[in-house]
């Protein structure tokens, strides 16, 4: 109920992104509908799969590894390291995810073994967790359409389940280590997300 999530969110409050100070964006200001201005060359495109619509979204606060980003609609999702890490504005929301990010990639022995929490708020305002055991896989080639050109990537999966659910989270790193390209669970209701970075 609401007391729960209240406490809950300030028990959680030092590890999200959209808590604590943020350092803000220089970009197109919210407009008075509570979006974003139209952005002519958008740093991200999300496609909500079970939807079927391409949505530009902006940058709009960073603190450390933490990016939090907006569409015109005003819904907003968080990202670790280009891992989701919460939404705001669906329903039911993606509150927090406890998962290993790329940093963490790297001093594994892959493929290898993780967990992953996710909590959801529904529109009761109660807080839903669910626990996740997961393979994460041995980065492979691959190459991705970015616009007009091809980019070779590394791509990694990271497989999840418990006892009544199962998914495929998927990533692609450029060179650098950068997220490009991901596709991400969000809940068995909102479904898959995909995100296609746009490279500067």
């Amino acid at each position: 109920m609401r007391a729960t999530f209240r406490l809950l969110c300030l028990a959680l409050l030092p590890a999200l992104a959209g808590c604590g100070d943020l350092v803000p964006i220089a970009g197109p200001e919210p407009a008075a509908t509570g979006g974003i201005a139209a952005v002519e060359e958008p740093r991200m495109i999300a496609t909500f799969e079970t939807r079927g619509a391409r949505e530009p979204l902006a940058l709009v606060s960073r603190r450390g590894a933490y990016e939090i980003w907006r569409n015109a609609g005003g819904t907003t999702i968080t990202l670790r390291e280009g891992v989701l890490n919460g939404t705001q504005a669906l329903s039911p929301d993606l509150f927090s995810v406890e998962a290993a990010v790329p940093t963490d990639w790297r001093s594994l022995r892959r493929p290898a073994l993780s967990e992953r929490v996710h909590r959801y708020v529904d529109g009761n305002e109660d807080v839903i967790i669910r626990g996740y055991r997961c393979e994460i896989s041995a980065a492979a080639r691959d190459k991705i359409q970015m616009g007009d050109r091809s980019l070779a990537t590394a791509r990694t999966d990271e497989s999840c389940g418990n006892a009544t659910q199962s998914f495929t989270n998927s990533y692609w790193l450029d060179g650098s280590g950068r997220m490009v390209q991901s596709r991400q669970w969000i809940g068995p209701k909102i479904g898959y997300l995909r995100l296609n970075h746009f490279l500067p």
